[in-house]
């Protein structure tokens, strides 16, 4: 199974945009920001995991995603996604205990 990758598209120095290009089937560890970030799904589509809440998420739809909240993803469709943060925003992954 393939993990999700992003690349960046802008970094103005305020904030950042980058950009994922996923097949079905990749997944995005869970982790979190101490920054507040917004996802959006520009085609395709991903099972997001919020705080173990499940949100499927489609071509255009969009989602906050709030600072500390610990979250996840798995891509159900081959898709194309944006994740805008801070500049500042530092990323943690969680260790999970299996």
């Amino acid at each position: 199974m393939s993990k999700v990758s992003f690349s960046a598209l802008e970094d103005n120095g305020a904030f950042k945009v980058l950009q994922t290009q996923s097949e079905k089937g990749a997944k995005m560890n869970r982790h979190y920001s101490d920054r507040d970030a917004f996802f959006m799904i520009q085609s395709g589509s991903v099972s997001f995991n919020l705080n173990n809440e499940i949100i499927n998420l489609e071509s255009g739809d969009h989602l906050k995603i709030p600072a500390l909240h610990i979250h996840s993803f798995t891509v159900l469709e081959d898709c194309k996604a944006l994740l805008i943060l801070s500049k500042e925003a530092k990323i943690q992954f969680v260790i999970d205990d299996d």
